[in-house]
């Protein structure tokens, strides 16, 4: 990941995303812009072409003084050079999420950085943060809270095709930050009709044995041999094993196609429920269709 791109709203709730992504950075050496997207008003719409575009010329600039200097205040706060804000920051015009989903490299140099939508959690339907997750084809960290040291990384994958990914992406920063691997599979039994003093157990036993042996091939051929990593076959249902796990960990990395997890345009109900009552910074993956 070379380059890291956070969002950075009209006031102060997006800091904490702000001072992560400098701490990213320094850990895998990369690049950060700070993006702030202002929506041009009504009254910036009328009138003829020149006139409109001399009105957001205006606008756009007394958007960034005002950034720019709440910038430079994070920075000296963190210890940093404040001049370096100048270089960093980027005030653009648009829809918040369409622009942030677009900015930046491409998906293998890119990790886009988020926070909290206003007043509101994370992930309420309509918040920036969860259509970003939707347009995005690309890595997206949403920080939970102010940033703290990542040590253990939980990462449940589903044995999709996304789920190379997402090892490959755990890996990576566990790299960077000195962290170790928790990962999970949740295993479901089968939806169809079963009464065990009826039907064989050996019916579900078969099913659990197979998975846990795609799990385990997984896991030894995308992670390295010498990388600090668990690996936890759980049984229940998705979203609740994951949150009776997650804080044991400082941060999850899962992937946003598959199985129950995310799909390309809207959360899906595990993803969901996970992401709504998180209480640790989550990275999500997306599984890029290749041809």
């Amino acid at each position: 990941m070379k380059h890291i791109v956070v969002g950075m709203d009209e006031r102060s709730l997006s800091d904490a995303s702000v001072l992560a992504a400098l701490q990213l950075a320094t850990a895998l050496n990369a690049e950060v812009q700070v993006i702030h997207v202002v929506q041009a008003s009504h009254h910036l719409r009328s009138g003829n072409e020149r006139a409109r575009a001399e009105r957001l010329a205006m606008y756009l600039s007394e958007a960034r003084a005002n950034r720019l200097l709440h910038l430079q205040n994070v920075l000296q706060d963190r210890c940093s050079d404040p001049g370096s804000a100048d270089r960093m920051l980027r005030v653009l015009a648009g829809r918040p999420a369409t622009v942030l989903a677009g900015c930046g490299g491409n998906y293998e140099d890119t990790l886009l950085v988020l926070g909290p939508h206003h007043e509101r959690r994370v992930f309420d339907f309509g918040g920036t943060t969860r259509e970003v997750l939707g347009l995005a084809a690309r890595r997206v960290w949403v920080q939970i809270g102010d940033y703290q040291p990542v040590h253990k990384i939980l990462v449940p994958i589903d044995l999709s095709d996304g789920s190379a990914s997402t090892l490959g992406t755990a890996h990576l920063l566990a790299r960077a930050l000195g962290a170790t691997l928790e990962v999970m599979f949740c295993f479901e039994p089968p939806s169809f009709a079963y009464d065990p003093e009826v039907e064989p157990s050996y019916v579900v036993d078969g099913v659990r044995e197979k998975l846990r042996g795609k799990f385990e091939d997984l896991a030894r051929r995308k992670l390295p041999a010498n990388s600090s990593h668990t690996l936890h076959f759980v049984e229940g249902e998705p979203a609740e094993a994951i949150l009776e796990r997650h804080l044991s960990a400082d941060l999850i990395v899962m992937g946003s196609h598959g199985h129950s997890l995310l799909s390309s345009v809207m959360l899906g109900s595990q993803a969901y429920r996970v992401l709504k009552q998180t209480q640790r910074s989550i990275v999500i993956v997306p599984q890029i269709e290749r041809e």
